[in-house]
């Protein structure tokens, strides 16, 4: 299973890539998310994914960053994973270096080290993945997250998952509309989970948005905020894509 193998890869590369780098502070993202008419909107950096390969040959992160900012995107999210996603570290601070914007460092944490390591190099919130750590890990991590002035993205792909990240009472939860073992991709995801979620806690739905119509369906089915990366990342005018997800002025294209 893919979610397995990179697992099992990062544990070879994680020893190099726990560095000291600077800290920065962040904001109240998760009320930020709440307080949007429509939907707030983070978008992706990432150059590689293990269901479509390469997205992006000329790869620049201060590039999207700068786009990002530019189109009125709400938050960027960062791939820093480097064997299937290609990513890295530094791409948090290039975009760092060019974009106030918040910053989600979206990774494979494994590692108390790592959430440490996420504040250093200047994101304002981290990923959790459920699925890939036990119920004290994940506990321990948020919670030193947390303490870090770090918000989390506490990510779910099932009902089982939910009922676990519940437990940590978290702020924000991010419904994954892949799924990690087969990668088949479905709204319905969102829809199924979101009516199980407490109201006060905001809601981001992940994987799968290109049109209009995906906008509405997450935000009818209770959806705070999007990630969008793919989507993004291939079109040459993010400003007019951002505006055509949002208020559908001409069909977006599914890839």
């Amino acid at each position: 299973m893919i979610l397995d193998t990179i697992i099992e890869k990062k544990k070879t590369t994680l020893e190099e890539e726990l560095m000291r780098m600077l800290p920065r502070e962040q904001g109240k993202i998760a009320k930020q998310m709440k307080l949007y008419d429509s939907l707030f909107v983070i978008g992706e950096i990432k150059k590689a994914s293990p269901s479509k390969g390469v997205i992006v040959e000329d790869f620049s992160a201060a590039r999207f960053a700068n786009a990002y900012d530019e189109a009125g995107i709400n938050a960027i999210s960062i791939l820093t994973e480097r064997n299937f996603f290609q990513g890295g570290l530094e791409n948090i601070e290039i975009a760092r270096s060019v974009s106030d914007l918040p910053i989600l460092r979206k990774d494979f944490i494994m590692d108390a080290r790592e959430v440490v390591q996420t504040k250093r190099i200047g994101a304002n919130m981290m990923l959790l993945i459920v699925a890939m750590l036990e119920d004290a890990t994940l506990r321990e991590f948020y919670q030193l997250a947390r303490f870090l002035d770090l918000e989390c993205i506490v990510e779910v792909h099932n009902e089982k998952e939910l009922e676990r990240a519940l437990q940590l009472q978290p702020e924000i939860i991010g419904i994954n509309n892949r799924d990690l073992h087969t990668f088949a991709v479905s709204l319905e995801t969102t829809k199924r989970l979101a009516s199980r979620i407490p109201a006060d806690i905001s809601i981001v739905s992940e994987s799968g948005i290109f049109t209009h119509e995906d906008m509405e369906y997450v935000r009818k089915a209770g959806a705070d905020a999007v990630l969008i990366g793919e989507s993004f990342m291939r079109c040459p005018d993010i400003r007019t894509h951002l505006q055509e997800l949002k208020y559908g002025s001409c069909k977006a294209v599914r890839y």
